[in-house]
């Protein structure tokens, strides 16, 4: 039910490049050169000068480095029941006391700080590509993951994704579970909804696919970084 990934970042993308072209009057030697190094108009006959519209099929996105390719939550309950957490929802949680975690559980980003992960959410939205689970309880497999996006109008749209469904005979470790195939864009908009088991850890690993860079709108570069970068085509249409 989310957005598809790519006509969202691509919306991001486009809004913030307009900005950009907006701030710099919209001069097309603004340019750098690079870009049109291949590029020779004496190539092209005067006569179709008038029949044939230049046009760019995006822009080249930038490479996201290595280290920013996972994204690794932990979250550890010491309560002496399982517990129900609301991790993400940045928008909303940011403003709340312990970002909205009960007591008794403890959320943590290795590389970082969860709150700064929650700030970096709200202003530089990412696409996922893949989720890991590592648990130090297998039954922890059996709670359902919700992803769930609410708007500032209360709309809300959810997807449940159930672990023990990904597990597999092939796998030799029973507490890991991968699943590959799972897309989502998350912003400050999405939560992940769970309810984690008493006693026990989950180690939650995001893989991502790419991630919003507004530092890169002032070089006038692709807001987007992305682990397969796109590259940028030139095209002649002829007017029909």
């Amino acid at each position: 039910m989310f957005l598809n990934k790519k006509t969202y970042l691509s919306e991001l993308e486009k809004e913030a490049e307009q900005a950009f072209l907006n701030f710099m009057g919209n001069d097309e030697d603004s340019f750098d050169e690079d870009y049109d190094e291949d590029y020779d108009e004496d190539n092209f006959d005067e006569d179709y000068d008038e029949d044939y519209d230049e046009e760019y099929e995006g822009v080249p996105t930038g490479k996201l480095g290595v280290s920013d390719r996972t994204l690794a939550v932990v979250v550890e309950n010491t309560n002496p029941t399982p517990t129900q957490v609301s991790l993400f929802g940045a928008f909303k949680n940011l403003s709340i006391p312990n970002f909205g975690i009960p007591a008794g559980v403890n959320v943590s980003v290795p590389e970082s700080s969860y709150a700064q992960l929650l700030n970096e959410i709200a202003s530089a939205p990412m696409s996922i590509k893949g989720i890991k689970l590592i648990v130090s309880n297998a039954l922890q497999f059996n709670y359902t993951l919700q992803f769930v996006k609410k708007e500032a109008t209360g709309a809300e749209e959810s997807d449940p994704l159930v672990p023990s469904r990904y597990l597999s005979a092939l796998q030799n470790q029973g507490t890991i579970v991968e699943m590959p195939g799972i897309k989502f864009p998350l912003d400050g908009k999405v939560e992940l909804r769970s309810t984690f088991l008493n006693g026990a850890t989950t180690q939650i690993i995001f893989n991502v696919g790419s991630k919003v860079d507004l530092a890169r709108v002032s070089q006038g570069k692709s807001v987007i970084r992305a682990a397969t970068p796109a590259k940028r085509r030139r095209k002649r249409n002829k007017r029909k």
